[in-house]
């Protein structure tokens, strides 16, 4: 995807029902990337292998940010995020609910579940929303890789 594809922040879904307008299917390689995505942010040590399975490494289009967080674009970035977020932690699991396709972009979707973790002996809950864009080269090629990752948190 060029800078002139690139999403535009502004540009709004078609007139309509939006909810309507993202009934779509999800696309097999869509759900299995999502599927593999979560089971590898639940496995702890795999830092590197979920920056290289999982991202593209090009600094000009990544963007990685998890709720409060300093963004990133760099898989270092990426790496050191993991680390500190697996310190204490002994359990992660997430629960995707949903998964939204854009109504106007093939590559791009947005995710509703919840995660539970046991940190530091106690047992913490959080809702997230969240937001992949997918490199649409390697969306074509059945091998997605996200160029953009945003996570959205609330505590029950």
């Amino acid at each position: 995807m060029t800078a002139d594809e690139h999403h535009e922040d502004n540009e709004l879904p078609p007139a309509g029902n939006p909810a309507e307008a993202s009934n779509k299917d999800v696309p097999p390689a869509i759900a299995a990337f999502v599927e593999r995505f979560y089971k590898l942010s639940d496995t702890p040590e795999i830092h590197e292998q979920y920056a290289d399975e999982c991202f593209i490494h090009d600094e000009e289009r990544l963007r990685f940010q998890i709720g409060p967080m300093q963004p990133t674009n760099t898989r270092g970035g990426i790496v050191a995020w993991r680390q500190k977020g697996w310190e204490g932690v002994t359990r992660r699991k997430h629960v995707v609910n949903g998964i939204f396709i854009s109504p106007k972009w093939d590559n791009e979707i947005m995710l509703d579940g919840s995660v539970e973790m046991e940190k530091n002996g106690s047992t913490l809950k959080f809702n997230w929303a969240g937001r992949m864009e997918f490199d649409a080269k390697s969306l074509e090629q059945g091998a997605p890789k996200i160029e953009t990752y945003k996570v959205w948190l609330s505590s029950d």
